[in-house]
């Protein structure tokens, strides 16, 4: 697996896969467990149904692959850290395996971050003109924050704002927790040329997270690892599938 640089720990590795959901990378339905069929017939349209299907086809693919089985027999558990729910995010149960994923879809385009010996999260973002800035600053941002996007010329606010919210839901994603935990708690911070460092505002309970921009046109996407010991250094590798 190819690395993304100054995300992982030292040993670990990221690699990420995107694909159009209009164009999904399995066609069958039955490569879905019976949770995923489930949850894709009760979408009420076919985009969202697709973008669904898209999404869980191309982790079902790639997974298969890095695990040397049918994308079909690979088991998942999705059970709530915090509350015990089957709303988590998915860990992989069938084969056993030190692999850890997680997907985003946003408009016709899905995303996959795979990881190993360590935990990832990847979000991405269509850079739609339909929605209202202000209201999802304060349900993302910081105060120190919000201050930073209102001193912006108003034309960059809506590409800054998109870009922090996927820095933050990776992170999130990326310690299982998702919006679980307050975004308002959570800054993301330069810590070299290259990488970006999630600081929180009560430091005592959260592990050690690092952020990579990813670059899609007409998106905002980021990759984040959880650093368990050091840091490695290679070059990214973004692979579109098919």
């Amino acid at each position: 697996m190819p690395t993304v640089p100054h995300a992982v720990p030292r040993l670990a590795q990221i690699a990420v896969w995107w694909s159009d959901t209009t164009h999904p990378v399995l066609s069958n339905p039955s490569v879905l467990d019976d949770e995923e069929r489930e949850r894709w017939s009760r979408y009420a349209s076919r985009a969202s149904a697709a973008r669904y299907f898209g999404a869980h086809a191309l982790a079902r693919y790639v997974l298969g692959q890095l695990l040397a089985v049918d994308p079909s027999r690979v088991e998942f558990d999705r059970t709530c850290p915090r509350c015990g729910a089957k709303h988590g995010k998915p860990r992989i149960i069938w084969p056993e395996s030190p692999l850890d994923f997680s997907i985003s879809v946003s408009a016709e385009r899905a995303l996959l971050g795979v990881s190993q010996n360590t935990r990832v999260g990847v979000d991405l973002e269509y850079q739609s003109p339909k929605f209202d800035v202000s209201a999802l600053a304060r349900q993302w941002l910081t105060g120190p924050e919000r201050s930073i996007m209102s001193a912006l010329p108003a034309k960059d606010r809506k590409t800054w704002l998109l870009q922090t919210w996927t820095r933050k839901e990776a992170t999130l994603k990326a310690l299982g927790t998702g919006l679980l935990t307050d975004p308002r708690l959570l800054t993301v911070s330069r810590w070299d040329r290259d990488s970006l460092r999630a600081e929180w505002a009560h430091a005592e309970t959260e592990a050690p997270v690092f952020v990579r921009d990813l670059e899609f046109a007409g998106y905002s996407a980021a990759v984040a690892g959880v650093a368990l010991e050091g840091l490695h250094s290679d070059q990214t590798v973004i692979t579109r599938l098919p």
